[in-house]
Protein backbone atom coordinates (compact mmCIF):
# COMPACT_ATOMS: atom_id res chain seq x y z
CA UNK A 1 0.00 0.00 0.00
CA UNK A 2 1.60 3.12 -0.80
CA UNK A 3 1.46 6.00 2.26
CA UNK A 4 1.04 8.43 0.14
CA UNK A 5 -2.80 7.93 0.93
CA UNK A 6 -2.46 8.44 4.59
CA UNK A 7 -2.24 11.39 6.34
CA UNK A 8 1.40 12.22 8.09
CA UNK A 9 2.54 12.19 11.29
CA UNK A 10 0.17 9.48 12.73
CA UNK A 11 0.81 5.82 13.83
CA UNK A 12 -1.24 3.45 11.91
CA UNK A 13 -2.60 -0.20 12.83
CA UNK A 14 -3.20 -3.00 10.20
CA UNK A 15 -5.50 -5.06 11.30
CA UNK A 16 -6.66 -8.68 9.31
CA UNK A 17 -10.48 -8.80 8.77
CA UNK A 18 -11.67 -12.40 8.67
CA UNK A 19 -14.39 -15.14 8.89
CA UNK A 20 -13.83 -19.03 9.91
CA UNK A 21 -16.06 -21.18 7.94
CA UNK A 22 -17.81 -23.74 9.77
CA UNK A 23 -15.25 -26.54 8.61
CA UNK A 24 -12.34 -24.89 9.94
CA UNK A 25 -8.86 -26.60 11.07
CA UNK A 26 -5.39 -26.20 11.36
CA UNK A 27 -5.69 -22.68 12.50
CA UNK A 28 -5.99 -23.21 16.20
CA UNK A 29 -2.19 -24.29 16.62
CA UNK A 30 0.77 -23.21 15.89
CA UNK A 31 0.54 -19.55 15.91
CA UNK A 32 0.80 -17.86 12.35
CA UNK A 33 3.00 -15.14 12.22
CA UNK A 34 1.83 -11.15 11.05
CA UNK A 35 4.61 -9.03 9.61
CA UNK A 36 3.83 -5.18 8.96
CA UNK A 37 7.25 -3.54 7.27
CA UNK A 38 7.65 0.13 6.18
CA UNK A 39 10.81 1.38 4.69
CA UNK A 40 14.05 -0.85 6.77
CA UNK A 41 10.85 -1.48 9.81
CA UNK A 42 9.89 -4.37 10.21
CA UNK A 43 7.42 -5.66 13.13
CA UNK A 44 6.87 -9.44 13.40
CA UNK A 45 3.87 -10.86 16.46
CA UNK A 46 2.45 -13.67 16.69
CA UNK A 47 -1.23 -13.89 16.16
CA UNK A 48 -3.39 -16.57 16.85
CA UNK A 49 -6.71 -16.29 14.49
CA UNK A 50 -9.05 -19.10 16.30
CA UNK A 51 -11.46 -17.37 17.87
CA UNK A 52 -11.31 -20.57 20.58
CA UNK A 53 -8.46 -18.67 22.25
CA UNK A 54 -10.82 -15.83 23.05
CA UNK A 55 -11.48 -16.12 26.71
CA UNK A 56 -9.00 -19.05 27.30
CA UNK A 57 -7.51 -19.26 30.59
CA UNK A 58 -3.69 -19.20 29.29
CA UNK A 59 -4.30 -18.31 26.00
CA UNK A 60 -1.15 -18.62 23.53
CA UNK A 61 1.16 -16.22 23.60
CA UNK A 62 0.80 -13.18 21.34
CA UNK A 63 -2.39 -11.60 19.65
CA UNK A 64 -5.76 -12.80 19.57
CA UNK A 65 -9.05 -11.84 17.68
CA UNK A 66 -12.17 -9.87 18.21
CA UNK A 67 -15.31 -9.75 17.38
CA UNK A 68 -16.55 -6.57 15.40
CA UNK A 69 -19.95 -5.58 15.43
CA UNK A 70 -20.30 -6.34 11.72
CA UNK A 71 -20.12 -10.32 12.04
CA UNK A 72 -16.11 -10.24 11.27
CA UNK A 73 -12.86 -10.65 13.30
CA UNK A 74 -9.94 -8.96 13.75
CA UNK A 75 -6.70 -8.98 14.94
CA UNK A 76 -3.89 -6.62 15.24
CA UNK A 77 -1.29 -7.41 12.37
CA UNK A 78 1.05 -4.34 13.53
CA UNK A 79 1.62 -0.99 13.34
CA UNK A 80 3.45 1.68 11.50
CA UNK A 81 4.63 5.28 11.41
CA UNK A 82 4.16 7.43 8.75
CA UNK A 83 6.27 11.27 8.94
CA UNK A 84 5.02 14.12 7.14
CA UNK A 85 5.90 13.91 3.66
CA UNK A 86 6.80 10.74 3.67
CA UNK A 87 6.76 8.15 0.75
CA UNK A 88 6.92 4.44 -0.54
CA UNK A 89 4.98 1.45 0.21
CA UNK A 90 3.49 -0.74 4.12
CA UNK A 91 3.78 -4.42 3.14
CA UNK A 92 1.80 -6.48 5.08
CA UNK A 93 1.76 -10.39 5.55
CA UNK A 94 0.14 -13.53 7.66
CA UNK A 95 2.13 -16.59 6.84
CA UNK A 96 2.53 -20.14 9.01
CA UNK A 97 4.62 -22.70 7.07
CA UNK A 98 6.02 -24.66 10.83
CA UNK A 99 3.04 -26.38 11.48
CA UNK A 100 3.12 -29.25 9.06
CA UNK A 101 -0.68 -29.01 8.28
CA UNK A 102 -3.05 -28.69 6.14
CA UNK A 103 -5.49 -25.60 6.97
CA UNK A 104 -9.11 -24.56 5.88
CA UNK A 105 -11.80 -22.06 6.81
CA UNK A 106 -10.35 -18.86 6.72
CA UNK A 107 -12.32 -16.55 4.86
CA UNK A 108 -10.26 -13.23 4.47
CA UNK A 109 -12.28 -9.51 4.03
CA UNK A 110 -8.92 -7.65 3.63
CA UNK A 111 -6.52 -6.02 5.67
CA UNK A 112 -8.10 -2.40 7.62
CA UNK A 113 -5.37 0.33 8.05
CA UNK A 114 -6.66 2.93 10.56
CA UNK A 115 -5.10 5.13 13.18
CA UNK A 116 -3.76 3.55 15.85
CA UNK A 117 -6.05 4.01 19.22
CA UNK A 118 -4.01 5.37 22.09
Amino acid sequence: MDVKILSGDTTYAAYLVFKLSDEVYGLDWPPQLSCVRFRDHALSHNVCIHPQVIGMPDPPTGRVPRWRGDGWMEVEMGEFYVENGAEGEVDMSLTEANGGQWKKGLIVLGIEVRPKEE
